[in-house]
């Protein structure tokens, strides 16, 4: 009996030390680890409970079924670039967007299924600023905060996400050991605002925002900052600088699904950026939005103001949606071209000034006046003056697969985009003539040419705005032949504004390829939609009906004609030879 006490007293003492072990254990997690600069934010306590996401959302543990997520809509629209975007407020007070702000929307959209890391980085940072108040998405903690069935939520990360294309001029670009001392004093001046940063991989083919929040030194020279990575919701991650090499390094993944890899680089060599927030505070100048005077949802050219904020200095309160507010940007015409991938523009002036890098020499140029090229965590732009004449390559030197990329031009009132665009090293992969008024033909158009490979052909849409009406045109071509791989095709597409006339003309890159494509064909088809004051009409050309052109041939839509309802006609030069034989009468579908 006694020995079974004695027992029952040592099963005590080990359970009692078991608990108190456990008790240590638990207070030791819930005690805040501190770090030489800290703002104090904490992933599990302030950062999302969810992981980064697509375009949509498990709804099971073993993602059986999925939910759709809700992106930007048209009040999101509004409140990045104000009421240019709408054709008209309805009743109701929601936004009609423009078809060229619908299209624009529509792209973000789809872009957002590769991650929403940036909308995430964001709205966490200005939650914790006191910007943005949790309470209004569900929940007066981040952490717990839903995204299932919250479509508030899923709107304004997709909102936040979207500024990235608006951003360029406020991204800081340096050295890791530089961008350690910018981080260490602005959280120390500004202990409540974390910091979104950019990280690539070395070959572009990755991209990723996370949010650095404190700063912690190690030993000989080592610094980590501390960053909330959205792919792993409740962890306290670093990432490495080496101060004595000046180099960074992270490892991490852009989606929860793939799989952990490298982000690093040294000196000005592949840098990781610093997004501050207030960049995104605000409204944006809309450089697809008509700006002709004659437009009856229009806005003037005006002069863009020379104040710029200090990108630390938060306002108390969200960004105003008010027409007139102090944050509306002025209507700026320029254009703009983006790829939805991190990789490398280049652009040369018909002067032969130079802008952007330059994988021969392997430089970086900025040459060309008023001229900017970013390259953000996962698109890359370039902001050129609407009357300027470019010739642009799209690469990523470090790879050199032959890749493909989406590419997008934005200009007042007009959209191009372009599918399949393949890098390039010899010849440019577009050459872009802005509008230019020929007296002998009397007309003002601006042409775009690709030049492309023939088994690798783009695919175009066309949207436009303007004071007749909307349009949108799609065109996919594909190449019947057989030619020598080296030869190369000039996809030219030209844009009359003034008689409303879109055409496509198909061209050997240089004269003496010419005869290689001697028994070749290009078949085109595509849909069309106008919208105009007899409302929205869509005219299909189908595959088994397609256009067939030879080399030199062309075809072209005259969509004010179109608008005019006097008939949906093609006018083509099928053969080549330079005149126009062929009229082709369309169909509304029904």
């Amino acid at each position: 009996m006694i020995a079974k006490l004695k027992h029952h007293k040592l099963h005590i003492r080990i359970s009692i030390l078991c608990v108190l072990v456990i008790l240590c254990t638990a207070s030791a997690e819930l005690l805040p680890k501190t770090y030489d600069i800290d703002t104090g934010f904490r992933p599990r306590q302030n950062g999302f409970s969810f992981e980064n996401y697509g375009n949509d959302l498990c709804s099971d543990v073993f993602c059986m079924k999925s939910a759709p997520i809700q992106n930007l809509t048209g009040n999101e629209m509004r409140r990045l670039f104000g009421d240019r975007v709408c054709k008209r407020i309805l009743e109701d007070g929601s936004c009609e967007l423009l078809k060229v702000a619908e299209s624009w929307m529509s792209e973000v959209n789809e872009a957002m299924d590769e991650g929403h890391c940036e909308g995430m980085a964001v709205l966490t940072a200005l939650f914790f600023a006191g910007i943005l108040d949790p309470s209004a998405y569900g929940s007066e903690f981040v952490n717990q905060l839903r995204l299932e069935e919250n479509t508030a939520l899923q709107q304004e990360i997709a909102y936040w996400y979207a500024t990235q294309w608006y951003i360029n001029e406020s991204l800081i670009e340096e050295d890791p050991a530089t961008q350690l001392g910018i981080l260490i004093e602005e959280f120390t001046k500004h202990p409540n605002i974390l910091i979104p940063l950019g990280i690539y991989k070395r070959d572009f083919s990755e991209g990723h925002a996370i949010l650095a929040y404190a700063v912690q030194q190690k030993e000989d020279g080592i610094y980590w900052i501390m960053v909330y990575d959205n792919n792993y919701p409740d962890e306290e991650r670093h990432l490495e600088i080496n101060t004595k090499a000046n180099t960074w390094q992270y490892s991490g993944k852009a989606m929860v699904d793939l799989e952990e890899d490298l982000y690093d680089g040294e000196g000005d060599t592949n840098p990781f950026q610093i997004a501050p927030i207030n960049a995104r505070l605000g409204r944006f100048n809309c450089d697809f939005c008509p700006i002709n005077a004659s437009s009856p949802w229009a806005e003037e050219v005006t002069e863009e103001s020379s104040e710029s904020p200090s990108p630390w200095n938060a306002p108390s309160k969200p960004a105003p949606v008010i027409p007139g507010s102090p944050w509306t940007t002025p209507a700026i015409a320029y254009n703009k071209i983006g790829v939805n991938s991190a990789i490398n523009i280049y652009i040369e002036s018909e002067e032969g000034h130079k802008s952007g890098y330059d994988w021969n020499d392997e430089a970086f140029y900025k040459e060309i006046p008023n001229v900017e090229i970013v390259r953000a965590s996962q698109r890359t732009t370039a902001k050129l003056p609407t009357d300027l004449v470019y010739y642009l390559w799209l690469n990523s030197p470090d790879k050199e697969d032959w890749l493909t990329f989406d590419v997008d031009i934005t200009s007042p009132g007009t959209i191009l985009y372009l599918t399949d665009v393949l890098e390039s090293y010899a010849y440019p992969n577009l050459i872009y003539t802005p509008q230019t008024y020929n007296p002998k033909a009397d007309v003002n158009y601006e042409t775009f040419e690709v030049v492309a490979s023939p088994d690798t052909l783009p695919g175009v849409k066309f949207v436009i705005s303007d004071s007749e009406g909307e349009y949108s045109f799609s065109f996919a071509t594909e190449f019947v032949g057989d030619v020598d791989s080296d030869a190369n095709i000039d996809f030219l597409i030209y844009h009359d504004y003034d008689t409303g006339q879109l055409g496509i003309e198909i061209y050997a890159a240089s004269d003496e390829e010419d005869t290689k494509f001697e028994n070749s064909l290009f078949r085109i088809h595509g849909g069309f939609s106008i919208s105009n004051g007899n409302g929205e009409q869509s005219i299909a050309l189908p595959a088994d009906q397609a256009l067939e052109l030879k080399i030199n041939g062309a075809f072209y839509i005259n969509y004010l004609n179109w608008s005019s309802n006097s008939g949906y006609f093609i006018n083509a030069d099928l053969d080549g030879d330079y005149e126009l034989e062929t009229t082709l009468e369309l169909n509304l579908e029904s």
